[in-house]
C-alpha cells in the first residue's frame, strides 16, 4: 500500500528492471521510491565494479519495466549518491525530475499534444463548487449530492495553444479507503493543449508558470500534486513531476482568508493577465525562484533577506532599465578613462577587482532602485505599512553589511530576528507588487487587493504595531 504523506498526495514504490535508453542491453534491478517530500529516487543495488562502470553524471531518459508489467519513463535524471561496503556491494541513487507511468519515451523532451496539472490550493483560487450536497430531510440519512459541472474558463488562447482551468471529480465512490469510508473529491485542473505536437518542456514551463502565479495569489507554495501528459489526442498518461526539493516542506494548514486574490477578482481581465504573465515567465524565472526560496523555503532569515534583495534588483534592471546611461556609451565615455587612471603598480588582483566595479558603474544602486519602486507602489504599500520608505536605508545598509565589507556601514547594532522579519515582509510585498505589475493588473486594483488582504494586514500589525 502507498504511504500517505499529505491529504492531497500519496507515495508509491515500484520494483523492476531499469536501463539507460542509450544502453538498452545493460539492465539494472532496483526500486523506484516516489513521494511529495523527497521526490523520485531510483535505488540500485549493484556490485562495486558494476556500479562504477554504470556511474554517470546524468541520464536524459531511464526506462523501467516493473514487476507487475507497468512501463515507466524517468526523465532528466542524475546521480545523487553512491556507496559501497566491504563485501563489494554498491548502492546508487538516481534522482528523476519527471516520472511518466504507462509509457516509454526515447528522448528527454518528447513531443506531445498537451498536459494538465493539479496544484495545491488551486481550489482556493478557483473558489467555485461543482459538488453540491443537499439535505432532503432533517438527517444525513436522506442527504443527496449533486454534481453540476462548471464550464472550463479560458485563461489564454493564441489560436494554437489554449490554457484553461476547470474543476473535475478526482475520485468516484468505489473501493473504500483504508478506514472503510468512501470518498468523493473535487479538484481544480489547469490544462494546456496545442493543435500541433510540441516539446514536453513547453507545456511544463507553462504549467509551472501557473504554479508560481497561484503561489503569489494564494500566499502559499502551490506545488504540483498531479501532472497528466497527453501523448496523443485520445490517450492520457499519468506523470509525476519532482523538482529538486528545495522548497518542499510539509503543507501548511490552508486558510481561505489568506488568499491575496482569486479568479473572481481578475475574471474580466484574466486573459490579459495570463497572456502577459506567460509572455514574461521565462524572463521572470530567476525572480520567481528567488521569491519561492525566500518566502516558502526553510532557510535562515539572512538568506531570505538576500534572496529578496537580489530578486528585486534583477527585476528593476530588466523591467525598469535602471541605468544612468547606456552601457556602450558608458564604456567609451567613462569606463575606459577610469580604468586607464588605475595605478599600474598596485596588486593585479586589486586592479581586476576595481575594473569589475567600474564595468557595472552605469547601473543604479540598490538604494536608488528601492526608492523608485517604493514610490511607484506607494499607495499599495501605504495601505499595509504606512511610511514603508523608512525601511529603505536600513535594508540597504544591512545588505551591504552582509555582501560587502562588514567594517564599512551596516545596520546600527546587529539586527535581530524581528528586524529581519520586518525587512523581509516589506521586501516580500515589493516583490509581489513587481510581479502583479507584470501581470498587467491595474494599479488601482492592486492597491485594493493589498488594502483588503487579511494576511498582509495581520502581519503588518504584528511586526509594525500598526
Amino acid at each position: 500500500m502507498p504511504k500517505k504523506r499529505s491529504d492531497d498526495s500519496t507515495a508509491f514504490e515500484h520494483l523492476g528492471e531499469w536501463w539507460d535508453v542509450r544502453r538498452p542491453r545493460q539492465k539494472w534491478h532496483g526500486r523506484l521510491e516516489c513521494d511529495d517530500i523527497d521526490g523520485a529516487r531510483l535505488v540500485l543495488n549493484e556490485r562495486q565494479r558494476q556500479s562504477r562502470r554504470n556511474a554517470s553524471d546524468s541520464y536524459d531518459v531511464v526506462l523501467g519495466l516493473t514487476n507487475d508489467g507497468q512501463r515507466i519513463s524517468l526523465l532528466n535524471c542524475f546521480n545523487v549518491a553512491s556507496s559501497s561496503n566491504s563485501t563489494g556491494l554498491g548502492r546508487r541513487e538516481i534522482f528523476a525530475n519527471l516520472v511518466l507511468r504507462g509509457i516509454h519515451v526515447r528522448e528527454g523532451d518528447p513531443l506531445i499534444y498537451g498536459a494538465s496539472a493539479v496544484f495545491r490550493n488551486g481550489d482556493l483560487w478557483w473558489n467555485r463548487r461543482s459538488l453540491k450536497p443537499k439535505l432532503t430531510g432533517r438527517t444525513l440519512r436522506r442527504a443527496t449530492i449533486r454534481y453540476a459541472a462548471i464550464e472550463p474558463v479560458i485563461l489564454f488562447d493564441n489560436g494554437e495553444t489554449r490554457l484553461s482551468v476547470y474543476s473535475t471529480l478526482a475520485s468516484l465512490p468505489g473501493a473504500p479507503d483504508d478506514n472503510g469510508d468512501y470518498s468523493l473529491k473535487e479538484e481544480v485542473r489547469f490544462e494546456c493543449l496545442s493543435k500541433k505536437r510540441k516539446p514536453l518542456s513547453y507545456f511544463t514551463d507553462t504549467l509551472f508558470a501557473c504554479r508560481d502565479f497561484l503561489s503569489v495569489a494564494c500566499q502559499d507554495y502551490c506545488d504540483t500534486l498531479r501532472l497528466t501528459v497527453y501523448q496523443d489526442r485520445k490517450h492520457y498518461r499519468d506523470a509525476t513531476y519532482h523538482g529538486v526539493p528545495v522548497f518542499k516542506s510539509e503543507p501548511k494548514r490552508r486558510r481561505r482568508h489568506n488568499v491575496l486574490f482569486r479568479l473572481s477578482d481578475i475574471y474580466r481581465i484574466r486573459q490579459k493577465v495570463f497572456t502577459s504573465w506567460l509572455a514574461e515567465a521565462k524572463q521572470l524565472a530567476a525572480m520567481r525562484a528567488l521569491y519561492a526560496l525566500a518566502v516558502h523555503g526553510n532557510h535562515f532569515v539572512e538568506g531570505r533577506f538576500l534572496a529578496l534583495c537580489q530578486g528585486i534588483e534583477g527585476f528593476h534592471f530588466r523591467y525598469r532599465k535602471g541605468v544612468f546611461m547606456p552601457q556602450d556609451a558608458f564604456n567609451v565615455q567613462v569606463a575606459q578613462a577610469l580604468i586607464a587612471a588605475i595605478p599600474n603598480h598596485i596588486d593585479p588582483l586589486l586592479r581586476a577587482s576595481l575594473e569589475d566595479r567600474i564595468k557595472y558603474g552605469y547601473q543604479f544602486s540598490l538604494n536608488k532602485r528601492l526608492k523608485l519602486l517604493f514610490a511607484e507602489f506607494k499607495d499599495a504599500l501605504d495601505a499595509v505599512v504606512p511610511d514603508a520608505t523608512k525601511t529603505i536605508r536600513p535594508i540597504v545598509e544591512q545588505r551591504n553589511y552582509l555582501v560587502h565589507d562588514p567594517l564599512v556601514g551596516g545596520f546600527q547594532g546587529r539586527p535581530g530576528r524581528e528586524e529581519y522579519q520586518k525587512f523581509n515582509f516589506v521586501l516580500k510585498m515589493v516583490t509581489e507588487l513587481c510581479l502583479l505589475s507584470v501581470m498587467k493588473i491595474p494599479k488601482k486594483k492592486i492597491t485594493q487587493l493589498f488594502a483588503k488582504s487579511y494576511l498582509h494586514k495581520a502581519t503588518a500589525q504584528h511586526l509594525f504595531k500598526t
